[in-house]
């Protein structure tokens, strides 16, 4: 096969990929010996797309790669973002390569884009002349991540204003996992240990079968239960308490 059978399809490969791939140049080449945090300067300073597939200007609100082709680096990536500059670090510091590493970027509208960017960087003589690379797009599932931890946040505020305790018991392996606040509720330490069998020591000797009965009874129906019953402390004193669960059913 010739050489312009090769280029032929190397350009075919890079057209009809669904990731981005990119080649960042530098107007004049970045010394390596330099600390990494000067390098990072000049990159920006620097640094202009020299060339793309399409694929990468769509993720960028472009239609072709000729509207993106000559952007310098700094219209593209938040210079001023501290995770970009840990990125960049990142990759001076690693030896000029990185994979699966977050940036965080602008499309052409200004909206806020991250992406994942696998790259390389090409050296000679101790100089970093250009920069390889492809990328994807993860906006959407870094806004979902962000959505779930928000929630889990209001979440644990909610329950920590209102003194409720979260519990969950794999029957199957018997481990049991309790919020800092269950724990207060039984008069336990935060970084206390937990098991079923302390668990059971702390219930007031009068409601433990019944509460056991109910227990069980949610474990054959998964219903939800809803039961008052007390609680001693390692002091001897007595709180009561509302506890409620659902058992989760999988096949049968």
């Amino acid at each position: 096969m010739g050489n312009d059978q090769l280029q032929e399809k190397y350009q075919a490969f890079i057209r009809n990929s669904s990731e981005g791939i990119w080649l960042f140049e530098t107007d004049s080449s970045i010394p390596t010996n330099l600390p990494p945090a000067e390098q990072v300067k000049l990159m920006f300073e620097r640094g202009y797309l020299a060339d793309a597939n399409d694929a990468m200007a769509r993720m960028y609100g472009c239609k072709s790669a000729a509207e993106l082709i000559g952007t310098r680096l700094p219209d593209m990536m938040v210079q001023t973002d501290p995770r970009n500059i840990a990125y960049l670090t990142a990759f001076v510091e690693s030896g000029y390569r990185l994979q699966g590493t977050e940036s965080h970027e602008k499309d052409k509208d200004g909206n806020d884009r991250i992406f994942r960017n696998s790259l390389v960087g090409i050296v000679e003589d101790g100089l970093l002349s250009r920069v390889w690379g492809t990328q994807v797009d993860v906006t959407a599932q870094y806004a979902m991540t962000r959505q779930l931890q928000e929630g889990q946040d209001r979440l644990s505020l909610a329950l920590r204003a209102s003194g409720t305790g979260l519990w969950e018991w794999n029957v199957l392996t018997g481990e049991l996992i309790w919020s800092d606040i269950m724990k207060q509720l039984f008069g336990m330490a935060p970084n206390e240990p937990i098991t079923y069998e302390k668990y059971m020591a702390r219930l007031h000797q009068e409601d433990r079968s019944r509460l056991q009965k109910i227990i069980r009874q949610s474990m054959k129906t998964g219903e939800e239960y809803k039961v008052e019953h007390r609680t001693v402390w390692p002091d001897g004193s007595e709180h009561w308490i509302l506890g409620m669960g659902r058992a989760i059913l999988e096949d049968g």
